[in-house]
């Protein structure tokens, strides 16, 4: 058996600190089909479609990995969540900043990173649980803003894994980050509650959220150079 398909595994690929977009997407689009293009060239920024096509490279060399079929088609679900058409494995992506992030699983998963940046914290008392605002409250000032998106991943890596996206208010269920990563979830709407919700190491910089149903848990980082390396095959 594959060594790595009874595993969640979580994928991150970063962009340089200095590049040339166009020519970096160039590069990227060699390792692509065109059907796979023809939606990405809908993105009008060009960091945009950089990161969905490295999405799209990490979810085929975790497939690889896994044993599976790279070539395997993706299809959009009822709520926006991309699914493999096979239904071979679970994946979930995201992005921010220079990080892309790939979760493959046997099960249901989600995934959501976030660069820890400044702004108007009035967002989480028109999103948050009461019980989050009230812990965000107590936060010294200068750490408020990095609770806050371990608050923000930790809801929405659950809200991805449960394939509803925003279509569920996120007040009404809460997460309670733990010193030793893990995050306590309260969901009245999910008893017995069968996802383990956690944070993972990724940047100092950022915030990365991982919800599945409790596999073990591998963490591969992966250059753009091993992506796009002619023994990889694609």
């Amino acid at each position: 058996m594959n060594e790595v398909s009874d595993l969640c595994v979580v994928l991150c690929v970063a962009l340089p600190d200095e590049y040339h977009p166009a020519a970096l997407e160039r590069r990227l689009r060699r390792r692509l089909d065109r059907s796979t293009l023809d939606r990405i060239d809908r993105l009008r920024q060009p960091v945009d479609r950089l990161r969905s096509m490295l999405g799209r490279l990490l979810l085929r060399h975790g497939l690889r990995l896994r044993g599976l079929d790279d070539g395997a088609g993706v299809t959009i679900g009822h709520y926006g969540k991309p699914r493999l058409v096979d239904g071979a494995a679970e994946f979930n992506l995201s992005h921010a900043g220079r990080w892309v992030v790939c979760a493959i699983s046997r099960t249901a998963v989600g995934v959501d990173v976030e660069q820890v940046r400044p702004f108007d914290l009035v967002l989480a008392w028109r999103f948050f649980h009461r019980r989050e605002c009230a812990a965000l409250a107590v936060q010294p000032a200068a750490a408020q803003h990095d609770y806050f998106f371990r608050l923000w991943t930790a809801k929405e890596a659950y809200m991805k894994a449960l394939g509803l996206g925003f279509q569920r208010d996120m007040a009404s269920f809460s997460v309670a980050p733990r010193a030793d990563l893990h995050v306590a979830l309260d969901d009245p709407q999910m008893s017995p509650q069968p996802y383990v919700l956690s944070h993972l190491g990724l940047d100092p910089g950022y915030r990365l959220a991982l919800c599945h149903h409790g596999e073990p848990v591998t963490v591969l980082p992966v250059t753009i150079e091993h992506l796009l390396s002619p023994t990889i095959i694609h």
